[in-house]
């Protein structure tokens, strides 16, 4: 498992650690508001490290007006776009690089979880950047 608590990134890149930014992310979201997400699908990437053969599993996010809208606001913060587009997701796991085991837990994992909304608990500044 990736992590205890999920998480979904807002926006990736913030030029200094989110805790950091946190009063301005506080004002550029103010009066924003997104109790929910639902699980549109769920994928995988392949690692980003050529030493390190593994599949990150990730539950997408389905695309609301809702998370568009806080993802652009904070787009006027300080920040580098380091990838192309928004692809709003939940890393669920990291597993070996095994195409037969990665296919049959994504076959599981859909049949658990697509469709399911999750509530949102509050956001999280952590220490990423």
């Amino acid at each position: 498992v990736s992590d205890k608590t999920p998480h979904m990134t807002l926006l990736y890149g913030f030029l200094t650690e989110a805790k950091t930014l946190q009063p301005y992310i506080e004002k550029v979201l103010e009066g924003w508001n997104l109790p929910s997400v639902k699980i549109a699908d769920i994928s995988f990437f392949n690692s980003p490290y050529e030493d390190a053969p593994y599949y990150c599993i990730i539950a997408k996010i389905e695309v609301s007006d809702e998370l568009l809208e806080g993802h652009r606001r904070l787009e006027f913060l300080p920040h580098i776009n380091t990838f192309t587009g928004y692809t709003p997701h939940i890393t669920i796991a990291y597993i070996i690089k095994d195409e037969a085991i990665r296919d049959d837990f994504i076959a599981h994992l859909k049949k658990e979880w697509l469709g399911k909304e999750l509530k949102i608990t509050g956001l999280n500044y952590g220490g990423n950047k």
